[in-house]
Order: structure tokens, then sequence, then C-alpha cells
């Protein structure tokens, strides 16, 4: 239970900022896999929390005990990075991983480099689900609008938001959130963490 439950170390890792090279290729041969590391107009990590009424402050507890992430404030929701990875069967192919507070989170629909490359508006959507049999299932959605810049080799992140739906021994809660900020990604390197899987 110990092994299960101990809680993790949550402390954002460091970031490399790297410098823009504008019109540059953004995968440039062999480049597999690109960067953004995120921020808010505060140059903060981008965060909401869920869960956070006082009424909900079970729930919290819950969901903070299984995923190792204690917080007073809530279920905190972070975004820390970007990841494009190039497929490896289809150069035009991109796989994006959402960095979080404590995991990777991979999108399930791969978008177009070209299209991304141009600098069209494209909608991700993450979703995972974590089953803990006869005691609890949790399922997370995180969605967001992503641009990217290629004379300043930068995204802008928008509208992004998520929920978590926590079913247990008969309750069923669900709360979701938004960001209130402007988000602005910067081509970096920044250490990987697990990737969500279950």
């Amino acid at each position: 239970m110990w092994q299960a439950t101990r809680p993790i170390d949550t402390t954002p890792p460091k970031a490399v900022l790297a410098e823009p090279e504008p019109n540059e290729p953004l995968f440039a041969e062999p480049t597999r896999q690109v960067t953004f590391v995120l921020l808010d107009d505060q140059g903060r990590i981008p965060t909401f929390f869920v869960f956070a009424d006082e009424a909900q402050k079970a729930t919290a507890l819950g969901i903070n005990t299984l995923r190792g992430t204690p917080n007073e404030r809530g279920v905190e929701i972070r975004f820390e990075a970007i990841r494009f990875r190039r497929d490896e069967t289809d150069p035009d192919t991109l796989w994006v991983r959402a960095v979080g507070i404590a995991n990777e989170t991979e999108g399930k629909t791969p978008i177009s480099l070209a299209e991304f490359e141009r600098g069209q508006s494209l909608d991700l959507h993450f979703h995972d689900e974590i089953r803990v049999p006869f005691v609890a299932h949790v399922i997370y959605e995180i969605y967001m609008t992503i641009q990217y810049a290629p004379e300043s080799q930068q995204v802008t992140l928008t509208n992004a938001s998520g929920s978590i739906r926590w079913k247990m021994l008969g309750s069923d809660a669900f709360d979701k959130g938004m960001l209130e900020t402007s988000v602005r990604g910067q081509k970096g390197e920044y250490p990987e963490k697990p990737l969500l899987q279950f």
C-alpha cells in the first residue's frame, strides 16, 4: 500500500530553452522529436485545479492519493511541455504528448506535420483512464488548440481545458476546469516523464 500511494516528486524538471531559428524546418533530419516548454503570460507553468471546492475535498483526496500527488487546493492539472514525435513510417504524421504534473499522456489522433508547419490551428484531445479493480475508475480528458508560428518557432496554446470523472464504491463525481491565461511554448529540452499507461 505504501509503495502504491507514496507521494511522487512533483518538482518541475529543469527546462533548457533553444534559441529560435526563424523559418528553419522544425524537423530537420535526423530529428524525430521536438519539445516546446510551456509558460503562461506570467512566466509560470500553466495550471488549473479541479475538485477544489470545500465539498469536493474527499474526492480530491482520493484522486490525489491514487496519483501520488497530494495538494490541498484540489487536483492539479499542469501543462509543463508538449512534445511532437514523428511517426516512424509516415514522415508527415506527428504524435503529440502532453507533459503534466506526474506523467506524459499521448493523444489518440495524430496531426499532419505539413498543416502544423503552415501555422494552422489544430485541435488536440487526450484521453486516459485509470482502473483499480473494485476500488476506483478515473477518466481524464484534456483538450487544447495549438498553433505554430514558423517565423519565431513558438507555439500558442488556447482553449486548454480538462476534466476528471471519479467513480468509487458507488460514487460518481465529475469536475472540469480551464486555463484562464494565454500560453506560449518555446522550443527546448525537457526531461521525459513516464508515459501514462494502464
